[in-house]
């Protein structure tokens, strides 16, 4: 992976980063079995899909996944091959922190559907694992005894 750095310090900042990242699962490694076939920007990625699917939406559901790719999963992922199983984890987590659980869901809906359209159009070879939120556990009833 290119670390996009002129200054060696600065470079094996970046490249310590990305390989953590390649071992953690936030990031495909670039050998063998990476499955990105693209190097289209992500945020061009998410305008061909929704331009694409448009037609086959009402307008609110456009408007609603374009606000989800401007503002959450473009700046979220920055590049298409950091969106991995970890990373959506990470990202859903993310999301936990200041959303509920049913716009998560609706955003990971979105996120789905796009990365089923990428491997339709090839993409990459296999589409992540995009798992969902847990439901809340019920709370923990405590029997009082009495004297």
């Amino acid at each position: 992976l290119a670390t996009g750095q002129g200054d060696p310090r600065q470079a094996a900042l970046v490249a310590e980063r990305l390989y953590a990242e390649v071992v953690s699962g936030r990031r495909r490694a670039p050998e063998n079995g990476n499955g990105v076939r693209t190097k289209q920007p992500l945020d061009e990625l998410f305008a061909s899909w929704l331009g694409e699917i448009e037609p086959s939406l009402d307008a609110t559901t456009v408007g609603q996944y374009t606000i989800y790719a401007k503002t959450h999963f473009v700046p979220f992922f920055v590049e298409f091959a950091r969106i991995t199983e970890a990373a959506a984890t990470d990202y859903w987590r993310e999301r936990l922190r200041h959303v509920r659980r049913k716009t998560v869901l609706k955003e990971l809906s979105a996120l789905r559907g796009f990365l089923a359209w990428c491997k339709e159009q090839g993409h990459f070879d296999a589409v992540p694992l995009v798992t969902s939120p847990p439901k809340k556990p019920a709370p923990s009833v405590t029997a009082v005894n009495g004297p």
